[in-house]
C-alpha cells in the first residue's frame, strides 16, 4: 500500500470521533445511519446514491445531506411525527456545480426533540413540489431521524468518546504496507 498523508489520517480520525460523540449522545442521525439501497436501475438518475445524513444539529436547527446521480431537485420533508402529518418541506437544486450533492438547513426546530426527515429527488424540470406522493410511490426515498440538542439553559449529562488510531508501517518485499489499529476509550 502507498503511504497515506498524515492529513488524511487526521481527517478520518476526526470524523470517527465526531460520529462516536454524536451517536453516544443521540444527537443527529448518526445513531441511525441510513444507507441507500442498491438500485440496479442505472437509467434512473433520481436515485439517492450515497444515503442520507443529518448533522450540525443545534437546539433549533439541523442540516440534511444527500446526493443524486444527475441534476435534480432535492426534497426534504420533516416532522416530529413519523407519519409526517404536519410536515414542513424544503427543496434545493443539485447539479454539476454541487457535484449533485445537496445540504438543506432546517431552521426553527424545537429543542431536545426527535425529528423525522424524508428525502427524495425529482426532475429538475418539475415545477411542482411533488410532496403529495406517499412513501410507497417513492421507492428511491429514504427516511432518517435526529434529536435536536437541549436548549442552552437545560443541564443534561453528556458522554464523550475518545478514539485513537495507530498505524504500523510494515515493509514487505520493499513495499510499505500499513496496518490500521483502532483503539477506543470510553468514558
Amino acid at each position: 500500500m502507498s503511504e497515506r498523508p498524515s492529513k488524511t489520517i487526521l481527517i478520518v480520525t476526526t470524523a470517527i470521533i465526531t460520529i462516536l460523540i454524536l451517536s453516544i449522545n443521540n444527537i443527529g442521525s448518526l445513531s441511525n445511519i441510513v444507507f441507500a439501497q442498491n438500485n440496479n436501475d442505472n437509467n434512473n438518475k433520481l436515485v439517492i446514491t450515497d444515503g442520507i445524513a443529518s448533522g450540525d444539529v443545534t437546539d433549533n436547527s439541523a442540516v440534511v445531506w444527500s446526493r443524486a446521480k444527475d441534476r435534480a431537485l432535492m426534497h426534504v420533508q420533516y416532522d416530529t411525527d413519523q407519519s409526517f402529518s404536519h410536515a414542513k418541506s424544503e427543496t434545493l437544486l443539485v447539479d454539476k456545480l454541487t457535484d449533485f450533492a445537496g445540504h438543506i438547513k432546517l431552521d426553527s426546530l424545537s429543542p431536545d426533540t426527535i425529528y423525522y426527515y424524508w428525502v427524495w429527488f425529482s426532475s429538475a424540470s418539475d415545477s411542482t413540489n411533488n410532496t403529495a406522493k406517499s412513501l410507497s410511490t417513492r421507492p428511491d426515498s429514504m427516511i432518517g431521524n435526529f434529536r435536536t440538542a437541549p436548549d442552552h439553559l437545560t443541564s443534561k449529562p453528556v458522554s464523550f468518546v475518545v478514539e485513537e488510531t495507530l498505524v504500523d508501517k510494515i515493509i514487505v518485499d520493499g513495499t510499505v504496507q500499513e496496518e490500521y489499529k483502532a483503539i477506543q476509550y470510553f468514558q
